[in-house]
């Protein structure tokens, strides 16, 4: 069995950055612009620690290893390396005698994951694709002076970390690639994930989504790679396979349809927006 080691460091943005972009394999060479966001993004949200899964078995990402990249001839690793972000100072030997105070009772275990999760600001998934480095996602929304962000369609988000199970309140998203899933598919895999996890069912993966979209059709010749995005009927295809019935408005009335979107997401359902121009 792979050994999962779990490793504590302090948080620096430039540092941080730098560690997700080695896990990704891509060390040496320029740190991508959304993992620089992201660091960015974690230092708003004044992260202090970061505590690093090596090893990591993530559904999303199996998914799209088995439908894709298990196919390349040199096909990369099938796990990923997880990254969790911590408000408050965290060491290694903290760390360890938290996970060993946890096993000393069930009272204790509370005690524990309830102290962690009142710090805890979510994990980045780092697939082991340079290209499309950022996998499975969920951070806490910004909540300083003059930077909150508006976003209704969230979700708590039960997070396992060895023998703790901690929550974070958010909305997992992914970095789009042109293999199993272009911007369409992770739009969509990240509102179903939404909508099922309140619906009580079990969130497709990205892979399930492009299958479901290119399963009946297909304009440009094949699903994969997904370089040519989905269409309007491909991506509700998507959506009703999973159990649910789309709704596609366009802007024709604006007021009308502004209307509708504010009263789509204060009841909590996301809403996926398709934008064109002249070139697009």
């Amino acid at each position: 069995m792979t050994a999962n080691d779990i490793l504590v460091t302090r948080f620096a943005r430039e540092t941080f950055a730098a560690s997700l972009n080695e896990a990704s394999g891509g060390a040496g060479t320029p740190v991508p612009p959304q993992v620089e966001y992201l660091a960015r993004y974690a230092e708003r949200l004044h992260a202090a620690a970061v505590v690093r899964e090596e090893v990591y078995v993530d559904r999303h990402y199996m998914d799209e290893h088995a439908a894709y990249y298990s196919r390349m001839l040199t096909p990369p690793p099938h796990t990923v390396r997880r990254f969790h972000l911590f408000e408050h100072e965290l060491t290694q030997d903290g760390l360890a005698a938290l996970l060993n105070e946890a096993l000393t009772s069930s009272e204790a275990r509370q005690h524990v994951e309830e102290a962690l999760t009142d710090k805890y600001l979510g994990f980045v998934s780092i697939r082991p694709i340079p290209a499309a480095p950022v996998g499975r996602t969920v951070l806490r929304t910004l909540n300083e002076p003059g930077a909150q962000r508006e976003i209704w369609a969230l979700s708590p988000y039960d997070v396992h970390l060895a023998n703790l199970r901690l929550c974070v309140q958010g909305l997992a998203f992914e970095q789009q690639d042109v293999a199993v899933g272009a911007c369409a598919t992770a739009s969509v895999w990240s509102a179903l994930s939404r909508v099922a996890k309140h619906e009580g069912m079990r969130a497709p993966t990205p892979a399930e989504v492009s299958a479901a979209a290119s399963r009946h059709v297909l304009p440009h010749g094949r699903g994969m790679p997904a370089a040519s995005g989905l269409t309007l009927g491909q991506m509700c295809e998507a959506i009703r396979s999973v159990g649910f019935a789309p709704e596609a408005m366009r802007p024709r009335m604006p007021e009308i349809f502004l209307l509708a979107v504010h009263t789509y997401l204060l009841s909590g359902i996301p809403v996926v927006l398709g934008l064109w121009n002249d070139e697009v």
